[in-house]
């Protein structure tokens, strides 16, 4: 699938990434360890393609 065709049109992407943008808002009980980089290119990806937690959106501090 080529997602550049669809570029007037909006693209839900959804899936379990193993991955938090904000562990302090995003995660419960004892935390566990990051992986940093794994973490930075997660935010890095949401920002290029302007894409946005709709949850987090929704209700950005439960």
């Amino acid at each position: 699938m080529n997602l550049a065709q669809y570029t007037d049109s909006s693209i839900l992407m959804g899936g379990d990434f193993n991955l938090v943008k904000d562990a302090s808002l995003d995660r419960s009980g004892h935390p566990l360890p990051m992986d940093r980089s794994l973490s930075s290119a997660f935010i890095e990806l949401l920002e290029s393609l302007a894409m946005a937690d709709v949850w987090r959106t929704l209700y950005p501090l439960s």
